[in-house]
């Protein structure tokens, strides 16, 4: 049998001829790596399934001694790392919420530390982390807000106000330029509310309506002269029964009208 001495001894030699010959196995493992790639990643795997818990304390200790090394690979694999960890969130879902309440738990108000000192950085992310959840899931969303939009009317109109007053420079600016880039829409709008606001003032029953419907309905006709009204030039939705004489504001009181003949016609009632 061979002695404790001599096994040492053969262990002095082994490594005295691994320092003196590091580069040259260093080169026939590269050259072999390259010829047997897809076998070598196949036995790295097994190796990491089998051991990793040693795999685990290899990769702290690496980090532990080569910090800038290990941040230097975290910035250039950072897409890579992202997608790995958002797979397998989707994968161990009741474990990722469970790992993320544990953390929680046990280190409170952390996140609320990071998101003050990275506010922008949050924001960017939460925005990623919502336009997923809508690709996803398109409908349920939908059914969602419009569940909870049902259930806190009041707070919503809240918030709506407060932005309102937060944000009233910019949504002037914001008006201004839709205002701008679709006045065929601002004129129909105005139509719109303008009617409906002196049918509210006649206490007469109101119902929205549109004038590209009541056009497209008429198929623009003019309800008074008869002649047909060009969808550029100037026209009315006017009431046949007029509101000043108890008309109703509803579809079926309703013409379209030269913008002329309207205002020559006035608050009359004009036989058929």
């Amino acid at each position: 049998m061979i002695s404790e001495v001599a096994r040492a001894a053969n262990r002095r030699r082994n490594a005295t001829w691994r320092e003196r010959h590091r580069e040259r196995k260093r080169e026939q493992a590269q050259r072999w790596y390259k010829k047997h790639k897809q076998q070598a990643r196949a036995s790295s795997r097994r190796w990491e399934q089998a051991n990793k818990a040693k795999r685990s304390g290899y990769a702290q200790r690496y980090r532990a001694t080569h910090p800038e090394v290990y941040k230097t690979w975290v910035v250039n694999n950072r897409e890579r790392l992202n997608e790995k960890a958002r797979l397998w969130r989707a994968e161990h879902i009741g474990r990722a919420r469970e790992i993320a309440r544990r953390s929680a738990a046990k280190h409170p108000g952390s996140y609320a530390r990071w998101k003050a000192a990275h506010l922008e950085h949050a924001r960017a992310l939460s925005r990623k982390s919502q336009k997923r959840r809508r690709e996803r899931n398109p409908d349920a969303i939908r059914v969602a807000r419009k569940q909870w939009r049902e259930a806190n009317n009041d707070r919503l109109r809240e918030i709506e106000r407060a932005s309102r007053i937060r944000n009233a420079i910019n949504q002037k600016r914001l008006l201004a330029m839709w205002q701008q880039a679709h006045p065929e829409r601002v004129r129909e709008l105005k139509k719109i509310h303008g009617q409906s606001r002196r049918a509210r003032k006649a206490l007469v029953f109101i119902e929205p309506i549109i004038p590209s419907v009541v056009f497209a309905r008429d198929k623009g006709e003019c309800g008074i002269c008869k002649s047909v009204v060009a969808i550029d030039s100037p026209w009315h939705v006017d009431h046949i029964i007029p509101i000043a004489r108890g008309g109703k504001h509803c579809y079926d009181n309703v013409q379209v009208a030269h913008a002329e003949c309207n205002m020559k016609k006035g608050s009359r009632v004009i036989a058929a």
